[in-house]
């Protein structure tokens, strides 16, 4: 009985943490000074992985509160989807890549990897191991990334980007 009493006390606690989420960003859209304004060329970027993360949370909402096949793989499609994303900002930025074409053959190339894991995933096998190794690459990829900038870029706050790797390992 208690077991039960957690488990529908987290599908609750995820739930209303996705309605905060919609409900801050609703309220910063109607601000009195307006939508937000770009102030540097990666806003666009970051713009997408913010939807992108609010797909990932809702997909996550919905499966753990309704543990049915279809939202699980939504779930692990979404996850997947933002951190496949997560890895092309963490590129261009880390290797400061500003021509167009070289842009579009990394989003290219992630791109299509996403993709085709996660046709992998929903069409032929859901291979949970698969999906954890993938996901951990690319986690792991994208710390590396961006320890690696914030060390070359001598960025202000780059002890901070360290101390989060470190507590990842």
């Amino acid at each position: 009985m208690l077991g039960g009493m957690h488990k529908d006390g987290l599908r609750w606690q995820q739930m209303f943490s996705a309605l905060s989420i919609v409900f801050q960003l609703s309220s910063d859209v109607a601000s009195p000074n307006g939508p937000w304004k770009p102030y540097y060329e990666y806003t666009g970027l970051w713009h997408i992985y913010g939807l992108l993360a609010m797909n990932s949370w809702f997909w996550s909402a919905v499966f753990h509160s309704r543990d049915v096949d279809i939202a699980e793989k939504l779930d692990y499609s979404s996850a997947v989807a933002r951190l496949g994303y997560t890895l092309v900002p963490a590129i261009l930025r880390s290797f400061n890549l500003r021509e167009e074409a070289a842009r579009v053959m990394v989003a290219a190339f992630l791109i299509a990897f996403v993709t085709t894991h996660i046709l992998y995933l929903n069409f032929y096998i859901l291979d949970y191991g698969l999906n954890a190794k993938v996901c951990v690459g690319m986690g792991v990829a994208q710390l590396l990334l961006w320890a690696g900038w914030a060390g070359l870029s001598h960025h202000p706050s780059r002890w901070k980007l360290w101390v989060v790797g470190l507590q990842c390992f």
